[in-house]
């Protein structure tokens, strides 16, 4: 077990030499040296005593280690044909095999699994997760590098009942057909116009969202647009007709120049968002909104996407709220293991008192962590990623909204390896290139 836990900790311990410190995980590097410092003790007492304190109970399966991989493991690690990962923890026979051919222990210690990468220690706010608590994480490593044991299957948990994505489906948003992306191109955006939420011109609410690609070989990511005015909706409805092929070209700037807002959006790893309640973004009920899906043939399967998107609405909300972008100026130098791009937004100074709900970043592949914080009124850290993944793009909602108010200014942080690139990279659509977003949920 020290063998198994001292090879885990190198790795981390490499990486931190090579960002300068200031990637490495306080709550991993305490998590291995408390598992290390525990073991190095049983084993010394044990060889100069001949015996040692009575052993903490050994966790077993049925109702304990089942109960954590229940809650934090099997949405994704399920008998289902469907399922994200690669293999099943649904059951102890599952759990066992596992735990003897695939690096476990290493994953959750390092918290790259579950795949939830802002920190939630509480040193820079806290996240409703999937976060191990340390204790979870402790009697996990445990069991995995020890016996493994069964313990008595009467106590085995009923299989999760999978929750609905939304509480409720007001309106399913269809692209229109199933559309090909153009195998011309590396990168496809294309924008399709759908129909509006209602028939007449009051305002609805989007309180939650639940967007469902159908090819995920090619879906990038996801936005659901609404139109600022008329003539942006007019300008989208040219536009689709122009073109022959279902939907029409757009670029990473959106689907008109005429006025677009972001209203949700969706990357590899997403589930289903849910608004805090009391809040929701307005859209103008009688006008049509616009998907816009970022294709990468990178990994193709050459068969085409019809994505959906289900919404939950509202006809009045207590609070507006809104997304607001952040973006870090991307200019990245060559063969350099942490180059960073940053950039600011400040809010304007009519708005008063708001309140942030939570934090979402996009990079793509070279990304490998960023921050995100606000100065003003309240200072505040609001969102710390060490780790990044661009299969698993998370938005991370607070247990408690952090205050800003207008005049605050937000600042984003990324930080990227560009070791292996012989040129400067620059800001770009293409998934070889890179972005640096933050996005934030404020309401008033």
């Amino acid at each position: 077990e020290l063998w198994r836990l001292q090879a885990g900790a190198r790795p981390a311990r490499r990486r931190a030499r090579r960002l300068g410190m200031r990637r490495a995980s306080p709550a991993v590097m305490k998590t291995v040296s408390t598992l290390l410092i525990a073991a190095v003790a049983s084993a010394l007492v044990t060889s100069a005593c001949g015996s040692s304190e009575p052993a903490a109970p050994v966790p077993v399966y049925y109702g304990e280690v089942q109960r954590i991989l229940q809650e934090s493991c099997v949405e994704c690690h399920s008998d289902s044909p469907d399922r994200l990962a690669p293999f099943s923890l649904a059951s102890y026979e599952d759990a066992v095999a596992a735990a003897q051919t695939t690096p476990i222990a290493f994953a959750v210690l390092h918290r790259t699994m579950p795949p939830y990468y802002a920190q939630n220690d509480g040193s820079c706010q806290t996240f409703t997760s999937k976060w191990l608590s340390e204790e979870d994480l402790q009697t996990l490593v445990t069991w995995v590098n020890g016996e493994r044991a069964a313990g008595d299957p009467a106590r085995s948990l009923p299989p999760p009942t999978p929750a609905p994505p939304l509480p409720a489906v007001d309106a399913t948003l269809d692209i229109g057909g199933d559309y090909t992306p153009d195998p011309k191109v590396s990168d496809d955006y294309r924008c399709f116009v759908v129909d509006a939420l209602g028939s007449s011109a009051a305002e609805k609410f989007v309180t939650g969202a639940h967007v469902s690609p159908s090819n995920f070989t090619v879906a990038h990511h996801a936005i659901l647009f609404s139109l600022d005015s008329a003539q942006a909706e007019a300008d989208a409805l040219a536009r689709d007709a122009a073109d022959p092929a279902l939907g029409y070209r757009c670029s990473s700037s959106g689907p008109t120049e005429s006025g677009a807002t972001f209203l949700i959006g969706w990357a590899p790893g997403n589930q289903a968002q849910l608004f805090p309640a009391g809040t929701g973004i307005p859209v103008v009920g009688n006008r049509k909104l616009v998907v816009q899906m970022h294709y990468n043939l990178a990994t193709s399967d050459g068969k085409p996407d019809r994505t959906r998107i289900d919404l939950d609405l509202a006809d009045t909300v207590a609070s507006r709220g809104a997304m607001v972008a952040v973006r870090g100026d991307v200019n990245l130098p060559a063969r350099t293991p942490d180059a960073t791009a940053s950039g600011t937004r400040r809010l304007p100074t009519n708005l008063g008192k708001l309140r942030v709900w939570g934090a979402a970043l996009h990079m793509h592949q070279r990304g490998i962590g960023a921050e995100v914080s606000v100065a003003g009124s309240q200072p505040a850290c609001l969102a710390k990623l060490e780790q990044w993944s661009f299969h698993w793009q998370h938005y991370y909602p607070y247990v408690n909204a952090v205050p800003v108010a207008g005049g605050d200014t937000f600042s984003v942080t990324c930080h990227f390896d560009t070791s292996n690139d012989a040129t400067p990279v620059r800001w770009g659509e293409g998934s070889a290139d890179e972005m640096c977003l933050a996005y934030l949920y404020v309401s008033q």
